[in-house]
Order: C-alpha cells, then sequence, then structure tokens
C-alpha cells in the first residue's frame, strides 16, 4: 500500500504523547503557497533567457558538491553575496528572485507580490544590521550574516517550523536521556548542542542553516519586524557570532552526531509520516493498527526514494569528480608533463581520469537499504517514541574522548600498518605504469576522496538503519584499509570547498557577466515588447 493512500484498518485508539502531538499539529500548520492564488497580486519577472543560466547553474552545482535539498539555499547565498559586494541597495531581492527563477530553483511563473515583500523585508533587514555593525563586504561577518541571510530567505519557501520543529522535538524527548561523559557541560548547553545534532541527522543543515537557527533561538525577536529597531541585535552581534560558532566546532557535536544516529530514525519517519499523511497523521499515530501498516508503507517507499536519490547523487558526483579533474589536467598535469619530464604520459592520465569515477559506482551500486528486519525495528521504537506513558527508556552516555586501552592502541597500529602498506602496495604499482610523482599524488588524492564520498553514499543509503551492518573479516579488513583514506578525503574535501580558487574566478569572471548580459537582454527584450504593445 502506498503511503498516500486511505487506510481503512479499525481504529483503537490509544492516548499519543502530547508533545509529539503538538509537533505534528504545528508541522501541519506550517504550509507556505509560493504560487499565486486566483485575484492574488503578482510580480512578473522576464525568463526568455533562463535557459543560459540555468546550464551554468548545472556547471557550478557539479563544481561544489552539496546535497540535493541544499542546492538552493547555497544559490540564494552566491546571489545574494554577489549583489551585496557590489555595493547594490536597491531592488536586490527583486534581482535575487529573478535569477532563482532563471535557474529553475523557483517556478518559471508569476510570483506572488507577498513573496516578493516577505524576500525585501529580509534582505532589507540584514543590509540595515550590516551597515549598523561596520560589517563591510569581503570581512568576516558580512559573509557570516550573507550565508545567516540566505538561510532566513530559504524559510520563505520551506517555513521554519517545517524545518525546525522535528529537531527541536527529539532535542526535547532526547534530552532526559542523554548523558556526557568527563566533559562537564552544562544542561543548557547540552539543549544546544542536542538541538544541533538533531538538526544534522533529522534535515541534514549546513553551515548557514545551522547559524540561522542558533541565531534566532538566541535573538528570538530577530524574526520580528521590530528588530529592525532594536539596538541590541547588533550590539551584541558579535558575542553572539562568536558563541554560535564555539559551539559549532564543538568536538561534543561529532560525538553526539555519531551517537545519535539510530535513536534520530523514528524522528525521521514521524516527520515523514506527516507529510505522506497530511491531516489524516494523528488518527493514524491514535490507533496501533493502523499507525503500523502506515510506517511500514513509509518506510518502503523511503527506501525506494533512497535507492533513486542514492543513484542520482552517484551521477552528480561522478560528474564532479570527472569535470574537476578535466580541469586539474589541462591546469597542472598536462604543463608539468611537459615542463618537467618532457613528454605526456597519456597512461597515467587516462587512469587518473577513468578509475576514480569507477570506483565511485561502484561503490554507489552497493550502497543499498537496510533490510525487513530493520522496519519491525522502527515501528517498535516509534511505538515507544509516541506512546504517552513511557516505561523504561535507554540511557544514552556520551563519551567525546573514548578511553585509551592496550586493544585500542594496538587496533590502531594495525590500521595504521595496513594503511601504511596500502600507500607503499598502490605507489610501487602505479610507478609500474610509469606514473610521475605529481601523478601518484593526484590518484592517492582522488582515491581519498571516493573513499570519503562513497562513505557518505552509504551513509545516504542507511539512513534509516536501526541496527549495525553485520559484516565478516574480508569486509572489515576493506573497511579498515578505506577509513584512513576517508578521512584523508573528507580534510581535502573540506579545504577544497573553503579555498577553491577556480570557483571564486567562476562567481568573478564568468557568473557575474553573464549575469549582467542577461539581464541586459532581459530589459531589451521588455523594451522592444513595450514599443509592440504601443502600435
Amino acid at each position: 500500500m502506498e503511503p498516500n493512500q486511505n487506510i481503512t484498518v479499525p481504529h483503537e485508539d490509544r492516548p499519543v504523547d502530547p508533545q509529539v502531538r503538538e509537533s505534528v499539529n504545528a508541522f501541519l500548520a506550517g504550509t507556505q503557497t509560493i504560487t499565486a492564488q486566483p485575484n492574488e497580486p503578482t510580480m512578473e519577472f522576464e525568463n526568455t533567457f533562463a535557459s543560459a543560466a540555468r546550464i551554468y547553474e548545472e556547471i557550478r552545482n557539479l563544481l561544489e558538491y552539496h546535497e540535493r535539498h541544499l542546492l538552493r539555499r547555497s544559490a540564494i547565498e552566491r546571489i545574494l553575496r554577489r549583489h551585496l559586494l557590489l555595493g547594490e541597495t536597491t531592488r536586490v531581492a527583486e534581482k535575487l528572485l529573478r535569477e532563482l527563477i532563471w535557474a529553475h530553483y523557483l517556478p518559471p511563473t508569476p510570483l506572488p507580490l507577498r513573496i516578493v515583500e516577505a524576500v525585501s523585508k529580509i534582505v532589507g533587514k540584514y543590509q540595515t544590521l550590516m551597515r549598523e555593525t561596520n560589517s563591510a563586504a569581503g570581512s568576516r561577518n558580512f559573509y557570516w550574516l550573507v550565508g545567516v541571510a540566505s538561510a532566513e530567505v530559504d524559510t520563505i519557501f520551506v517555513p521554519r517550523v517545517r524545518l525546525f520543529g522535528f529537531p527541536k522535538l527529539m532535542r526535547d524527548m532526547l534530552s532526559p536521556r542523554v548523558t556526557v561523559v568527563d566533559h562537564g557541560v552544562s544542561e543548557s548547553y547540552l539543549q544546544w548542542q542536542l538541538y544541533i545534532a538533531s538538526l544534522k541527522l533529522l534535515v541534514k543543515a549546513d553551515q548557514p542553516t545551522l547559524r540561522f537557527a542558533l541565531f534566532t533561538e538566541a535573538v528570538p525577536e530577530w524574526l520580528h519586524e521590530e528588530a529592525l529597531a532594536s539596538s541590541t541585535v547588533a550590539h551584541e552581534l558579535a558575542t553572539n557570532i562568536e558563541e554560535i560558532d564555539r559551539m559549532l566546532a564543538d568536538p561534543l557535536q561529532e560525538a553526539l552526531v555519531r551517537s545519535l544516529r539510530r535513536a534520530a530514525v523514528p524522528f525521521m519517519v514521524l516527520r515523514r509520516l506527516a507529510v505522506e499523511y497530511k491531516d489524516e497523521t494523528l488518527s493514524i499515530l491514535d490507533s496501533p493498527a493502523r499507525l503500523k501498516e502506515a510506517v511500514a508503507a513509509v518506510v518502503k517507499k523511503e527506501y525506494g526514494t533512497t535507492q533513486v536519490r542514492v543513484a542520482r547523487s552517484t551521477g552528480r558526483l561522478i560528474g564532479y569528480l570527472l569535470l574537476t579533474k578535466t580541469i586539474l589536467v589541462f591546469l597542472i598535469e598536462l604543463p608539468y608533463d611537459t615542463i618537467v619530464r618532457g613528454s605526456v604520459g597519456w597512461l597515467p592520465l587516462g587512469i587518473n581520469i577513468t578509475v576514480p569515477p569507477f570506483l565511485l559506482f561502484i561503490f554507489g551500486i552497493s550502497a543499498v537499504p537496510p533490510s525487513t528486519e530493520n522496519t519491525v525495528r522502527i515501528e517498535q521504537h516509534i511505538e515507544d517514541l509516541i506512546a504517552e506513558k513511557k516505561g523504561d527508556t535507554e540511557k544514552l552516555s556520551i563519551r567525546i574522548v573514548p578511553r585509551t586501552t592496550v586493544a585500542s592502541l594496538l587496533f590502531t597500529l594495525v590500521t595504521a600498518g595496513l594503511f601504511v602498506a596500502a600507500i607503499i602496495g598502490i605507489v610501487t604499482l602505479l610507478r609500474r605504469f610509469d606514473f610521475s610523482t605529481l601523478s601518484i599524488v593526484v590518484f592517492l588524492a582522488f582515491l581519498s576522496i571516493v573513499s570519503f564520498l562513497g562513505s557518505r553514499l552509504h551513509h545516504t543509503a542507511r539512513a534509516l538503519a536501526m541496527t549495525r551492518e553485520r559484516s565478516g573479516f574480508i569486509q572489515s579488513v576493506v573497511d579498515a584499509l578505506l577509513l584512513p583514506f576517508s578521512y584523508t578525503g573528507r580534510l581535502i574535501t573540506t579545504t577544497f570547498a573553503q579555498a577553491n580558487l577556480f570557483l571564486v574566478f567562476l562567481d568573478i569572471f564568468i557568473e557575474m557577466p553573464l549575469k549582467v548580459f542577461l539581464s541586459l537582454l532581459q530589459g531589451w527584450v521588455a523594451f522592444i515588447r513595450e514599443r509592440k504593445e504601443e502600435l
């Protein structure tokens, strides 16, 4: 049975936890229609040449990997940053919306005037805050505020309660069960950290979204119009930025996310139930029989959706690898071979270009969802989650730095030894294929990136896993070999994202002239149309 079909199992009413009921009600009420209703005032955006902007956006997204659901927020940040860096002060919101429509992040139809006005108010208040705090273009505070502004603009299209409601529920319901060992955190600080972990686990929030969530929790008046007249927001901005970034960088975060991954699954499924069944959700929660059937249907559908998501992500990541590697070939490897070696090593170049995408393809097809046994576990945990009178619940002890024992030290040394042996073996093999030192470094770097991205695909496929994956001896050895590569790949990917000079080049020398040129063309088309209508 598909989730959006009616369920006709007889009712067996059972009380639902008030917290759960309230969160589901708020989630269902948090709707936003971005298409115009009949007779509603609208603003039309010319998009005659939108195809060029959309093609550029697709190419750029290949060079800067983001989760699919974060692409629009990332685009809002980039577009907003460009207009503000150019010193534009008027009609910034309209220009932003026009470019989002060009790139198909919004439907190519007239937008309701209320949407345009809402975005304009948000952009305006951040411009005011930047002036009041002397957050000059290019400063750290400027980039911080632009990121937060992009997350707030995105809540026009995905309301805050839809984004933050269930993470808050998860924080509130798990906090009595969580204890942090050997860290000495206060109860209030742990609440903040649980909220961050819940946002990461349930909605895969990125850094600007996390900053926005924490900023609006710390300064709730910022969401209201009177915030523009409040001097406190500007006065305390530097302190809030420092405190929020300190919380996001706390090592406690990784420990919480790692430890709460399975505890988050029932909240994920409950959120999907609300999305699929809408107004029927509460009546389903009231009946154990209906709930069991609904959970099974939602989980089955989510497994299918996850497989499609993994396949699409694999395709995008292969494109990302091919494009990035091809750029490196022309910028670094070909000049190096020509100047240093005196000839081009075509075989090493071919291996470097084709092997990483092939390995990523293998990772993609091997990333499969959990078994049916997992669905039963989810049903049981959701029953426990929503029950008004809960029995004894499992306590979660989080340890940030694991105890160092002789066994753990020995295992670390064995893993390091396997890693060194693998590096020596790979380098020896590549030398036989006439790889230069540079080509070997590039191969190892891309092997690390593929290992990291492959592990991300694996986590995506098992996002709803309530049970640990069973692995035999061979799989354990493979995992031990790949683990150091994965950590190196994460470091490379993070560093590359922070210092991607090619993306800076694209933004300044390609995107900016392209968007200015398209804007002028759109203005010319509009001018011709108006003159034609006068005839």
